[in-house]
């Protein structure tokens, strides 16, 4: 997994990549010709409205990158779940239902949560795997920024509230 990799880069590295990715995918849309060109590469895997705006790459790079920084423990396990997970939802969610979403999609999406956080040791898997797939179902934003982010921040409350219950503290 190419995405779940990225959870290990250095921090410095990470942001180095993420923005050079990042402009790279501003300069396709400044330039017809660089578009074409880029298109004529990765047509295939870009959504329709990626081909005009920055593409979902762009924005799970960003949100990696985010969630490193701020959640260092907790940012690697969700760029991992997002990277095995989101992918998955996107394979298997065929004709479009709901917000742009398919019922076969986000089961699809929690099952792939819900084996990768079993697989990394997490406690309470299935309810990683929920609120994996809510966060990628709805809300604001691309889902590729959206779900690294919220997954970090919801993980990293769940390892402060498994700590407390434990007995260890933070300090």
């Amino acid at each position: 997994m190419a995405g779940g990799s990225l959870a290990f880069w250095p921090q410095k590295g990470l942001e180095i990549l993420a923005a050079s990715f990042i402009s790279a995918d501003l300069l396709r849309q400044k330039s017809p010709l660089l578009n074409r060109v880029a298109l004529r590469f990765f047509k295939p895997l870009m959504r329709e409205k990626e081909r005009q705006r920055l593409s979902g790459a762009s924005f799970f790079l960003l949100s990696a990158t985010v969630a490193r920084a701020f959640f260092p423990r907790s940012g690697r396990e969700a760029i991992v779940i997002s990277a095995v997970a989101d992918p998955l939802a996107g394979l298997a969610g065929g004709l479009k239902k709901s917000r742009g979403k398919s019922i076969i999609g986000s089961l699809s999406l929690f099952a792939g949560a819900w084996i990768t956080a079993r697989t990394l040791g997490l406690q309470k898997p299935a309810l990683v795997a929920a609120l994996a797939t809510l966060f990628e179902r709805y809300g604001p934003f691309d889902d590729n920024l959206r779900l690294p982010l919220a997954l970090a921040f919801s993980l990293d409350v769940l390892h402060l509230t498994s700590d407390q219950q434990n007995g260890k503290k933070e300090g």
